[in-house]
Parts: structure tokens; C-alpha cells; sequence
């Protein structure tokens, strides 16, 4: 099916006398997680993971992708007759290097400019001297007959005891940072969400809506379709000096611009930016909102723990029910994973699941962003590791918690392994680090454990979460290595990033810990002020993988404290034969 799609896609190119297509993972929006209208990536190889672009040639058909999917991609690239390029390895050329060496120079490259970057053509025309470049050509459409369309669904208006600030504030403080620049471009949807406390559905388990925003020292425009605002909405927003246009418009509008206009280049795409009349100044720059977004306010710091709380809740209550029923029944991932949503929706401000859960038995968590299917399903014994990555959206926050559950015996090697990660997860958060340090400075404590030992795992330690928003959200972030469009921005009080380091053996077994921590105030002295992390996840890691002859005095201490801190807070909300369960799984270790 999937080669077929890609012989058409050729037969196109060959007819139009073009050299390639790129296909990216994008929206018009450069989000991370789309709607089914934009995977055409997906469409045409077979390959589903959220990372990754597509090229399809009149030669071959390659597709490049970071360490997260290597094993997914190989299995789902397998009958494509797409290439997988392995970002990253040491002799894999990155897209731009293969483009050079492959392309001859009467030939073209085609793509559709509403889902590509202004960086990413900006980089590509800097690196490949008079490329050629054809940029209004979306191929896939005409392969693509029953494409979805886009979604239409209607959005909500948050008040402030859950937003904590009012547009009005909000677009004071963007008015404050473009300072005498006259406009200022959104294209962003969480962003765009968080400054006009708007949520939508339009992205599955991504409170957003597809928008463009345009703000001037005098105006604030939202350009959406207006068949997902109700009347209400839409007169609220009037009321706070928000005029409403049609999605679409902002092609047009952005024409008319004359002056000033900021942007982030990494979040416009390259059909807005050609827009911009070339006598208008240009100032790129990171959205001011971004890093709004990022420290949480405090009414959002206590909805966030508030729902962490009912999220531990459900998490400890799956974790009890489900290794009793492990000791005399097998089950399967996907009746896991349901049985965990069950629990969740017992919670009273549960919405959704804020990403697809990952519920991997064996050797199916390796793949770091596994997703059980009817297909894949794998039958759950009672031995070895289930790894679980999940999360929910709530009334009062977005959670993300991994935990990899013991069932039954274990291996020696397992084992260690288990309790290696878990001294990864400790040693980053027990760090006190002075103001002013950066995520990519702290990196290193998590995996240091790990390279001691010539282990590692191929993706960043943590990343910020959204306040009833994307799971993924940044400036900050745990990783150690740069690259060009990677900001490291400060750890500040009120950012919340996760901390998940993990080790992952391919036709073995995958183990991730994964916490959300508070970045909070510790102390002052004479160096200055110190600042340190605060777990706002409540649900313990098993002990029944832990080695504790492996941990320090201070490692254990910490999980000490971590478990009886999660006890007191869990413990009221189970019954008494659950209370009895969790103060074993709790207990100290020596």
C-alpha cells in the first residue's frame, strides 16, 4: 500500500520535472502533534511516530528520525521501500548533507511552504547555494483523495480562577516585550491558547485550536474559524478588546503590514513570512509567550498539584489492582492501559489523556514511543517489566508520569538496570543549583550513572509540561547536546519540566522513572540564590525492582522521604486493603 503511495508521488514528480518532495510531521502551525488532515507523512510511509521528514526522489525514498523511533521505524518502514535515516549516527548525513550530495543543479526540490519553517528554508537556502526551490505545492492532495478535512470543533473559555490572569494582563505584558516594535505575529496554538484563555479540540489530547494571532499596541486579532466560537465566546472576547477574523485572513492581512513585526521563525511557517511586504523590519525572536506560559502562575502551581494529586490517586490505584490481578491471571497492554483510564475517570476533573499512553510489556517498551494495537497487543505474564507512560488532562492542569512496574521474577541484569535509572532519576532531582543555570548544565547528572557504564538513551532527560495545554511544552528542558534551533533557557521558579531517564535494550526491555518537578526557591548565602526542584508526582517507583545495595545513603534517603511524602498524600483517598498494599510499597529501604 504504502509503495504504491510513494510510486504515485514519483510518477507526480517526474511529470511536474521535479527532482523530490518533502514531506514534514507538521502542521501550518509547526505543532508537534496534528491533526489527521496533516499526515500525509504518515499517509504515504506507513511511519506514525511524531518526529520525522520524508523525502521522496525520483531515485529513492528516505526518511530521517531521532534515536526515540530507530526500532518503530524500522518496523513500520519495512514494506515501504523508504530508507530510514538514523539522526544522529555518526554516518548518516543530516537532510541538508544528503540534498547536497544528491541533488545536481538543473534539478528542484518541491514542498508545500504552509508546513515548512521560515528557519528550516532559511537554513536550507544558506547551506545549498542557489537551490531551487518550488514552494507552493502541496503533491500529496492529489494522491490523497479522502483526506480528512480540518476540524471544526468548538472551543471554551477558561475563567480566572483557572487561568490566575486575564487577557487583558497577558497582552499587556506582550505589548511590555515588543516594546516600539508595531506588530507582533502568533502562529503557535498553545501559545495562542494560553494568552487568550481559550482551549479547544481540535488536535487530539491537545486542548488547542487551529488560529493565527496578530497583535498591535491597539488590537488583538484571532483569526479562527468563528464556527467554533458560540456567540458568548465571541462577545466575551469583544469585551477584552479581541476582534475575531476568519482563519485564512491572515495571508492576506499580513500583506497589508507596513512598519514593524516580531516573530519566532522557528514557529511561523515560510507562506506567512512571504507575506511580509520586504519593507517591513523583521525582529526574530522567541514568542514572549513562551516563556509567560512556561512559569506557572500561583493559582496554576495549586490547580497543577490539586490534579496531580487526583492523578496519583488513580495511578496508585491501577498500580494496586492491576499486580494482584497479576498474580494469578495474565492480561494484555491494551486491557492495561484501559484499565488505568478507568481509574482516571473516576477522578472528578478528568478529561482526557493529555498523549497516547504508552503501555509496553518487555521488549516492546525499547521503543521509546510504543503504542499498543490490536496488532502489536502483547500478552502480559507474570514476570519481567511493564513500562507505562501516561498522562491526563484535567480541569486544573496536564499530567505526564512514567513508572515501570516489576511482575513477578526478574532478572539480575534487569534489575540493575532498573535501579541505575532510578539513581539517573535521583541524581538530577536532588540537585540545588544556582539562578541563572540552564537545563543543558544539568543534563549531564542524569546520565552520568549511565555513562559510567557505557549506557545511555537517545533523547532528552525532560521537558516542560502545559498548564491545561500540550504535554510537551518548552523553553526548558533536560538535554545535553545543542543544536541551531534549540534555545537552553533558564530554570526559573514555577516552570514544570519532567525528569525521565531511562535505559532501553532493543528485544529485551525498556525502563523509564519519569517525575514532573516544580522549579521552587531553596536558600540564599553569600554566592547567591540557590534554587531546587519539587516532585509534584505522587505515586511511588517499585521496589520490587530496586536493588537497594546499589543506592547511596543519600539515594535512599531521598526515595525515603519521596515515598513517605507520596504516602501521606495518597493514602487518605484508598481503602483500608488498598492502605495496607500501599504501605508495602511505600516502606522504607535499608
Amino acid at each position: 500500500m504504502y509503495k504504491e503511495r510513494i510510486q504515485q508521488l514519483v510518477s507526480i514528480l517526474k511529470e511536474k520535472n521535479l527532482y523530490g518532495y518533502l514531506v514534514f510531521s507538521s502542521d501550518y502551525h509547526s505543532s508537534e502533534y496534528i491533526v489527521d488532515y496533516f499526515k500525509a507523512r504518515a499517509f504515504l510511509s506507513g511511519f506514525t511516530g511524531s518526529a520525522g521528514t520524508l523525502l521522496v526522489t525520483i531515485h529513492g525514498s528516505y526518511l530521517w528520525t531521532d534515536g526515540r523511533y530507530f526500532i518503530q521505524a524500522e518496523q513500520q518502514l519495512k514494506d515501504s521501500g523508504v530508507q530510514l535515516m538514523k539522526m544522529g549516527e555518526v554516518k548518516t548525513p543530516t537532510l541538508i548533507d544528503f540534498l547536497k550530495q544528491d541533488m545536481q543543479e538543473n534539478e528542484q526540490l518541491a514542498f508545500d511552504a504552509k508546513v515548512a519553517t521560515y528557519q528550516f528554508v532559511k537554513n536550507l537556502k544558506q547551506e545549498i547555494k542557489g537551490i531551487s526551490l518550488k514552494l507552493d505545492e502541496d503533491l500529496v492532495s492529489l494522491i490523497w483523495k479522502d483526506r480528512p478535512s480540518l476540524p471544526l470543533q468548538p472551543i471554551v473559555e477558561l475563567m480566572e480562577n483557572l487561568t490566575g490572569e486575564s487577557i487583558a494582563s497577558k497582552l499587556e505584558k506582550v505589548r511590555t516585550c515588543m516594546k516600539d516594535i508595531q506588530y507582533h505575529l502568533l502562529s503557535s496554538l498553545d501559545d495562542i491558547a494560553y494568552l487568550f484563555n481559550l482551549r479547544g479540540k481540535d488536535i487530539p489530547y491537545n486542548p488547542v485550536f487551529l488560529s493565527y494571532a496578530l497583535i498591535s499596541h491597539s488590537k488583538a486579532c484571532l483569526f479562527i474559524d468563528e464556527q467554533k466560537v458560540s456567540l458568548e465566546i465571541k462577545q466575551s472576547l469583544e469585551a477584552q478588546g479581541v476582534t475575531l477574523l476568519p482563519y485564512e485572513k491572515i495571508y492576506s492581512v499580513l500583506k497589508t503590514l507596513t512598519g514593524s513585526i516580531l516573530l519566532d521563525p522557528n514557529k511561523i511557517n515560510y507562506a506567512l513570512y512571504v507575506c511580509i511586504d520586504k519593507s517591513v523590519k523583521i525582529f526574530k525572536s522567541e514568542n514572549p509567550t513562551t516563556l509567560m506560559k512556561a512559569i506557572k502562575n500561583p493559582v496554576e502551581i495549586e490547580n497543577t498539584k490539586r490534579i496531580h494529586l487526583q492523578d496519583g490517586v488513580a495511578f496508585c490505584k491501577f498500580m494496586i489492582a492491576f499486580k494482584k490481578q497479576m498474580k494469578n491471571q495474565t492480561s494484555s497492554e491494551l486491557q492495561a492501559q484501559d484499565l488505568l483510564e478507568s481509574f482516571r475517570k473516576e477522578q472528578k476533573d478528568y478529561l482526557e489523556p493529555s498523549f497516547s499512553t504508552i503501555c509496553a510489556y518487555q521488549e516492546n517498551a525499547a521503543m521509546m514511543h510504543y503504542s499498543a494495537t490490536l496488532q502489536s497487543n502483547k500478552t502480559i505474564r507474570n514476570e519481567g517489566l511493564l513500562l507505562i507512560d501516561s498522562g491526563g488532562q484535567y480541569l486544573g492542569g496536564t499530567t505526564d508520569i512514567t513508572r515501570t512496574l516489576v511482575l513477578g521474577s526478574l532478572s539480575k541484569e534487569a534489575k540493575y538496570h532498573f535501579t541505575l535509572a532510578l539513581k539517573s532519576h535521583i541524581a538530577l532531582a536532588s540537585v540545588c543549583f544556582l539562578r541563572g543555570c540552564r537545563g543543558i548544565s544539568l543534563d549531564i547528572l542524569a546520565r552520568k550513572p549511565l555513562w559510567d557504564v557505557g549506557l545511555d538513551y537517545k533523547c532528552g532527560t525532560g521537558h516542560g509540561v502545559g498548564y491545561m495545554l500540550n504535554v510537551h511544552e518548552g523553553p526548558n528542558s533536560f538535554r545535553y547536546n545543542m543544536n541551531p534551533n534549540f534555545i537552553s533557557a533558564e530554570l526559573k521558579e514555577g516552570m514544570i519540566t519532567t525528569n525521565e531517564p531511562g535505559i532501553y535494550l532493543e528485544n529485551q526491555y525498556g525502563i523509564r522513572h519519569e517525575n514532573e518537578m516544580l522549579t521552587v526557591f531553596s536558600h540564599q548565602n553569600e554566592y547567591g540564590e540557590f534554587l531546587k526542584f519539587e516532585p509534584i508526582t505522587y505515586v511511588p517507583f517499585d521496589i520490587d525492582g530496586i536493588d537497594a545495595s546499589l543506592l547511596t545513603s543519600q539515594e535512599k534517603q531521598w526515595l525515603n522521604d519521596y515515598h513517605q511524602m507520596v504516602y501521606e498524600k495518597i493514602s487518605p483517598y484508598l481503602n483500608d486493603q488498598e492502605k495496607e498494599t500501599f504501605k508495602e510499597y511505600t516502606k522504607e529501604l535499608y
